[in-house]
């Protein structure tokens, strides 16, 4: 039976969860009325169990009698396997259950938003950073499936004992997302550009990257399968956008990711990148609670998508879909999350659209 037809009879779905209370990977939830029973029960699925369908029985909601012994049924159950139940009416999909995840850069900014939308989603986040308060009181916040470790990551031996802790903790390691990085300035000029500003983007943004996706292959390469995520930025889409230091590092971890997707390919490892188009965080010279609405204003008017704002959230689901299996084989991609910015000839449309321009 289709899942059109079963909606059709009034009928719902819910995946049974894994022992940990986590539903299982893949699987829709849903929840909604009166009297749960067993589709198989009811002849209506054929599911083999074995197949890529079959994990885990399927449970429908049967509308009309039965209300009584369903809702006995779904206590017996939620003690059995502590399957967490959305409330009535809500539909939820946990696309990260069971993997587990590191997030350089992961205190805030798009890093901290990514730990939220991971966890929430059901994986087991390792957020590394060197802003130790921020993390820590995120780490706590979000309860244990997610921990915090202090990382360098322009410092290999830190870097290399993140990936061994994670490991140890774990026991495996499905997701690094480098997202650890830099700004410099904001503004500035090749010309008057020392080589001490170029050193320190690329130690920690170029070299950061190379180091967590060198000790993450090592342990997914083992495995014969992971996710490696990079953070870049749209200005290695189109010129102008950033400063040549910060552009060197961006263009630099965008030429890994393309070049560890072939490398990597081998061993059912995808590498991509996520290029955001400028986002108000605390990277951003100035930024505080009280600047970023005005931040914000100024990204909505230089960005060609009119009515939108860029958030850090926006670059976190970027993230999300990368990571988790409905990109499946997707690698050496390069996901751009501008609006439409790097595609658009502004000289061009002001021509065109004057009144709107």
């Amino acid at each position: 039976m289709s899942l059109l037809m079963a909606k059709k009879m009034g009928l719902s779905w819910l995946a049974a969860g894994e022992k940990d209370g986590r539903p299982r990977e893949g699987k829709p939830l849903a929840c909604g009325g009166r009297g749960l029973v067993l589709m198989e029960e009811l002849g209506l699925l054929g599911l083999d169990e074995e197949g890529p369908a079959g994990r885990g029985k399927m449970v429908a909601e049967l509308l009309g009698e039965g209300e009584d012994r369903g809702r006995e049924d779904e206590h017996k159950r939620g003690e059995e396997d502590e399957t967490k139940i959305q409330p009535w009416g809500e539909t939820y999909y946990f696309r990260l259950a069971g993997k587990v995840s590191i997030i350089t850069g992961g205190a805030s900014g798009i890093g901290a938003s990514a730990v939220q939308l991971f966890h929430e989603n059901g994986a087991k986040v390792v957020l590394a950073d060197i802003q130790d308060n921020l993390g820590q009181a995120l780490a706590q916040k979000l309860g244990e499936d997610v921990c915090y470790i202090h990382c360098d990551v322009s410092n290999e031996d830190e870097v290399s004992n993140l990936v061994d802790a994670t490991v140890k903790k774990h026991g495996k390691l499905d997701i690094m997302y480098n997202n650890a990085g830099i700004l410099g300035r904001p503004l500035g000029s090749i010309l008057d550009t020392p080589k001490s500003d170029l050193d320190r983007l690329i130690s920690v943004n170029l070299v950061g990257c190379f180091l967590g996706a060198k000790h993450a292959a090592r342990v997914m390469v083992n495995q014969g399968q992971g996710c490696i995520l990079f953070t870049a930025s749209a200005c290695t889409a189109i010129g102008g956008l950033a400063t040549p230091a910060y552009a060197v590092t961006k263009h630099g971890i965008v030429g890994l990711a393309k070049n560890l997707a072939a490398e990597l390919g081998q061993y059912g490892i995808r590498v991509n990148c996520v290029s955001p188009y400028g986002v108000a965080t605390p990277m951003y010279e100035g930024f505080s609670a009280d600047t970023a609405p005005m931040i914000e204003e100024s990204l909505e008017q230089m960005g060609n998508l009119k009515g939108k704002i860029p958030k850090v959230e926006d670059m976190a689901r970027a993230a999300l879909y990368l990571a988790s299996d409905e990109a499946n084989y997707v690698s050496g991609m390069n996901l751009v999350v501008d609006g439409g910015f790097s595609v658009v000839n502004p000289t061009m449309m002001k021509a065109l659209y004057p009144a709107k321009l």
